[in-house]
């Protein structure tokens, strides 16, 4: 979301397992630091390493510095107010995703 891409994007299936494997992602330029170290916490491939990947669960994501200024209790509570809200005919409409060429 950050990015406008998923990471390691490729429409090549098989390619993209490759690169979920063995790639080295590279982050553009006007990413923060905060936002490259959360992203680099949640990418390690060992789900052990990964940040919030072991007995401290969602905690350490939390406390990342990139959420600095979050209230955690106000967003489980729902007091929030979402900055965009989608509009939507109903409860299926998928116009806001875009169309898939196949």
């Amino acid at each position: 979301m950050l990015t406008g891409l998923p990471p390691f994007y490729t429409p090549n299936r098989d390619e993209l397992f490759q690169r979920i494997k063995y790639g080295m992602l590279k982050y553009p330029s006007y990413l923060s630091a905060n936002a490259k170290s959360l992203l680099e916490g949640l990418f390690i491939k060992d789900p052990e390493k990964r940040l919030g990947g072991n007995s401290d669960d969602g905690a350490a994501v939390r406390a990342h510095p990139w959420f600095e200024g979050v209230d955690w209790d106000a967003v489980l509570n729902k007091k929030v107010k979402p900055p965009f809200i989608l509009k939507t005919k109903d409860e299926v409409d998928v116009s806001n995703f875009d169309p898939v060429n196949q």
